[in-house]
């Protein structure tokens, strides 16, 4: 796990890769995932399926400029955002996954 930070009341840890997450599993149930650039589209499917199998809460979100991912992104339910992500999107991904926090 590269970095463990609280934004706006949620629980962020950030990794490098899909593949860091799976290596090391979160102990805490995930509200919000956000996977950034995936390199490895077989990494970014086994990554969003695994979320969604084990935290059928959690908001998915793919950021990346591959048409690919894309598709990949939302055939698992992730929202998919290209190129920079606006700070008003951040704040809508960060709101929802206090809204699932909190009716838990």
């Amino acid at each position: 796990c590269d970095r463990l930070s609280t934004q706006q009341g949620v629980s962020l840890l950030a990794y490098d890769t899909p593949c860091d997450m799976l290596a090391n599993i979160p102990a805490r149930a995930m509200n919000l995932l956000v996977i950034h650039s995936p390199e490895d589209l077989v990494e970014l499917s086994r990554t969003l399926r695994w979320a969604k199998r084990n935290h059928p809460r959690c908001v998915l979100a793919v950021v990346s400029d591959e048409p690919a991912a894309e598709l990949d992104a939302r055939q698992h339910g992730a929202m998919y955002f290209q190129g920079d992500v606006d700070p008003w999107q951040w704040t809508g991904l960060l709101e929802s996954a206090q809204q699932l926090q909190h009716s838990a």
